[in-house]
């Protein structure tokens, strides 16, 4: 049996299968009925142009009415593998309808490329761009969340917003985007961030509404956490995607125990994600700016397991698909956020064993240092260079 078979009900273990993780699930939810009034209706196709006859268009040109959106759509690939890995890897474009030819075609391209191909094959990752699925829905203008089941505190449910309210373009990853974070115990939101966002404290509620939700549904095994993506949009919160976050490796905490670390003086929030031995790991530490630090420590220490920092303002290039961490096994990021260039190292990190700090106290205690020491037990963390 597979991982996913494992870690998913049967009915949606088959979808996945057939129409890939993102597209799959969201046609299963369609099915269920807790679940189908908080997906947008889409069209999947895995053939090519073709298969969007005229009727189809109509049909779609009809949704995107009905949800007020115009002659906007978005077009999402999908493959078996997104549920659990290739991390923001397919291509998802947005646009108008009348440019669905073109889209396609691009997206199409775009799962073909060579350079997705060699980062599926170096993640040990079967994939065939024959197998893609393509979902073309209505474009629901409005905030975007993800809730994040925390890995090791069973009670916690992290949230993160991005608007996009000054910015045209609706690219989650725009420069014009603003990014608030939530953090919350069973249903209390404990606030570590300032009041900064917090009148989207409600649409961060939502986003754990839909979280209860899916977990509710029994549809996903418990040893596994999830992150669950949405949109905020005609006063309704509708589910985007649902993926595997981590395996879950609780620290059994209380909740009065959580209570008190976040009541810290210098509490940072839940945003470590990750469990050390009891005394620690020592490893050498990448400073990087510019990706090209950590390929040029890579060569030089090959199979060397270390720390690396992120400046996710700074960084050039951002992340590519030549970009995994095979070896890292401690992840530092200045900011809160689980944003699109915080997922992959993160995951990677928790994969190989290690500690993701999001939040972290790098910048101020340790920059600079050529080795670190990391400690975390699920709750309490620290790091100290060396």
């Amino acid at each position: 049996m597979s991982e996913v078979g494992r870690q998913v009900d049967d009915r949606l273990a088959k979808k996945i299968h057939h129409d890939g993780g993102k597209n799959g699930l969201l046609r299963g939810f369609k099915y269920m009925a807790a679940l189908r009034d908080h997906v947008v209706p889409s069209f999947i196709f895995r053939e090519g142009l073709d298969a969007i006859t005229p009727n189809i268009r109509e049909m779609i040109a009809a949704r995107c009415a009905n949800f007020g959106s115009g002659e906007k759509v978005i077009a999402r690939s999908s493959c078996e593998a997104d549920f659990r890995r290739f991390v923001d890897v397919m291509p998802t474009i947005h646009g108008n309808l009348g440019d669905l030819d073109r889209i396609i075609r691009e997206i199409r391209a775009k799962c073909a490329d060579p350079e997705l191909l060699a980062y599926a094959a170096r993640e040990g990752i079967a994939y065939d761009p024959k197998d893609v699925t393509i979902s073309v829905a209505p474009y629901l203008e409005g905030h975007r969340g993800l809730v994040s089941e925390h890995p090791n505190l069973e009670k916690v449910r992290l949230v993160d917003i991005v608007c996009n309210d000054n910015d045209s373009s609706g690219n989650a990853h725009s420069d014009k985007a603003s990014h608030f974070s939530f953090d919350f115990l069973e249903n209390e939101h404990l606030s570590v961030y300032g009041n900064c966002g917090m009148h989207l404290e409600e649409d961060a509620r939502r986003g754990i509404m839909l979280r209860n939700l899916v977990r509710d549904s029994g549809l996903f095994s418990d040893d596994i956490a999830l992150q669950i993506e949405y949109v905020v949009g005609r006063q309704q919160a509708f589910i985007t995607q649902v993926k595997f976050f981590a395996d879950v490796k609780e620290t059994g905490c209380s909740t009065a125990e959580m209570r008190k670390a976040f009541e810290q003086e210098n509490s940072r929030g839940f945003r470590t994600f990750g469990i050390t031995p009891e005394d620690g790991l020592v490893l050498p530490c990448v400073n990087a700016k510019r990706r090209n630090a950590f390929r040029n420590f890579e060569s030089r220490r090959p199979g060397v397991p270390y720390a690396g920092y992120l400046d996710l303002d700074g960084l050039t290039p951002q992340l590519t698909l030549r970009d995994s961490f095979p070896f890292m096994m401690a992840y530092f990021a200045d900011k809160p956020p689980m944003s699109h260039n915080n997922f992959r190292p993160v995951q990677d990190v928790l994969r190989n064993g290690g500690v993701a700090f999001l939040n972290s106290p790098y910048s101020v205690n340790c920059e600079g240092a050529e080795a670190v020491k990391v400690f975390s037990d699920g709750l309490h963390s620290s790091i100290e260079a060396l």
